[in-house]
């Protein structure tokens, strides 16, 4: 389960953004503001129920090279927590700018919150373009929110949670889903990816599963080949 998830928690937030839809003018400057800007690596804290680890990742190196462990040690390391490892540094080079969320916004949103400088939506969100069956099951079965700064126009924070239990394979059940992202402000502007938190818990295959992870980005940094991805 352990490299499944990560995996879904990437595609989540990694995903291509779709063709221009009808939104609320706050929520439309929000998912147009600029995207372009400098290429950046940045310093990251991974948290699990197995493990804390702290490093350095940047898309901009080789396959394979991406990512450098400072802690804990490699002789602690837990089990699958290397393949954990193979699998982000070859998504590495996934967007960390909170615009890319856009994708997971229908045009059709209710208006939860608005002051002079924020407007918060709830929407059902869309799965991505080439999602399967199951992906888009688990879509319809969530509820999400997502935060705009009105007066510098960006993403702040994104959520999607599970409000009942349900099933999205024959062999699986979703108890709990929870996932919530915080966004800052780049130096150039743009907001990223701060703090990504994502609890779930179900079974598959008649085995009970219930995992916790935490992304954090203490802050970005000069990346090896700063033209790379422009």
């Amino acid at each position: 389960m352990h490299r499944s998830f990560l995996f879904f928690v990437s595609a989540t937030l990694f995903a291509l953004p779709v063709a221009a839809q009808t939104y609320p003018a706050a929520l439309a400057a929000a998912l147009d503001a600029p995207s372009d800007g400098p290429v950046y690596a940045y310093e990251m804290v991974y948290e699990t129920a197995d493990i804390k680890a702290e490093g350095v990742v940047d898309a901009t190196r080789p396959e394979g090279e991406r990512i450098i462990v400072t802690a804990p040690a490699k002789s602690d390391w837990p089990e699958g927590f290397a393949d954990g490892l193979e699998d982000l540094d070859r998504d590495a080079d996934g967007d960390i700018w909170c615009n890319a969320l856009g994708v997971h916004v229908p045009s059709t949103v209710s208006l939860v919150e608005e002051t002079p400088d924020r407007a918060i939506y709830s929407f059902t969100p869309n799965p991505e373009a080439d999602a399967d069956d199951t992906d888009k099951k688990v879509f319809r079965n969530l509820e999400a929110t997502i935060e705009v700064d009105k007066a510098n126009p960006a993403i702040l924070a994104f959520s999607m949670r599970a409000p009942k239990s349900f099933k999205p394979a024959m062999v699986a059940r979703i108890n709990t889903f929870d996932m919530t992202v915080s966004c800052a402000r780049a130096p150039d502007g743009r907001t990223y990816v701060s703090d990504l938190r994502v609890d779930i818990s179900g079974s598959a295959l008649g085995q009970a599963f219930s995992e916790s992870t935490r992304r954090t980005i203490l802050r970005l940094l000069p990346a090896a080949n700063p033209v790379r991805g422009e």
